[in-house]
């Protein structure tokens, strides 16, 4: 992460800041774990399913944190500079859209009911031998997770690729109102999750947000094979490339086994191997 200054933060974040008046603060690193707290972080009061960051702003001090984000008063925030803010985790999402267009970035959204990790990763591999970017921490795909993400972009990355992960309809376009994704890839539409959406109709409708959310100068990638993708593909208004083994699609893979525990395919004419 680049340096931010406090006046930054604020200013991003529609806050108000109690305590040292020095607004010229800088940090370059977001924590919401206060174990994980060193000096010059900034602690940021989250709350989870089983804890809240709230309770531990004495910790986050005393580790050398330079400011807490807070939703509301709690003990030890008179040991340094409080940052209040109307609700921490929707603050968090403002503060880290406004981090992402600091930076010129093709910013690779991907999503899909399964393989998400993996395709990440593999975007990432293969992007990483010419280009400088990142790719999302370990399996941080939800609002608490992608604004960490994001945070570590510095000059000079040219690409982000972030993992959208979703448990109801509407969390793919939070997620895509954060990050601003120009291109994007869905992995496949399946029975993931079900439970938290309760049809397959709403699992289409959360994945379609993504194509929704990009712009006419976009791109996204879709399995081709599934016809449920092909229905999906109506929805946006940016190109879109189908991926698969039949005819119908723009980039095809042919001669396809599975041997010793690896994959083998042929994309026009190019040999691959994976595990």
């Amino acid at each position: 992460m680049k340096s931010v200054r406090i006046q930054e933060l604020v200013a991003a974040t529609a806050a108000r800041a109690l305590g040292d008046e020095n607004f010229e603060t800088e940090f370059n690193r977001v924590v919401i774990d206060s174990r994980d707290v060193c000096p010059g972080d900034l602690f940021w009061a989250v709350r989870g399913e089983r804890l809240d960051g709230h309770d531990f702003v004495t910790e986050a001090f005393s580790r050398g944190a330079v400011a807490c984000v807070v939703q509301r008063e709690v003990t030890g925030l008179d040991l340094g500079l409080s940052i209040f803010v109307e609700e921490t985790l929707s603050a968090l999402g403002q503060f880290a859209h406004w981090y992402r267009l600091q930076f010129d970035v093709s910013m690779i959204g991907v999503t899909g009911s399964a393989g998400k990790t993996t395709a990440r990763e593999m975007i990432h591999a293969v992007l990483g031998q010419r280009y400088s970017g990142i790719s999302s921490l370990k399996n941080f795909n939800n609002k608490y997770g992608l604004p960490l993400s994001l945070f570590q972009l510095e000059a000079g990355h040219e690409y982000a690729v972030v993992e959208m992960g979703a448990s109801k309809v509407g969390a793919i376009a939070e997620l895509s109102a954060i990050a601003r994704p120009n291109m994007g890839v869905v992995t496949s539409l399946g029975d993931a999750h079900l439970g938290g959406f309760g049809s397959k109709e709403q699992i289409f409708t959360a994945k379609s947000e993504l194509l929704e959310f990009l712009s006419e100068n976009g791109k996204v990638f879709l399995p081709g094979d599934d016809p449920q993708m092909r229905m999906l593909a109506q929805k946006a208004k940016c190109s879109v490339v189908f991926v698969g083994e039949g005819e119908q699609n723009e980039i095809r893979a042919t001669e396809i086994e599975q041997r010793n525990g690896q994959l083998l395919f042929q994309v026009d004419g190019t040999q691959f191997c994976v595990n």
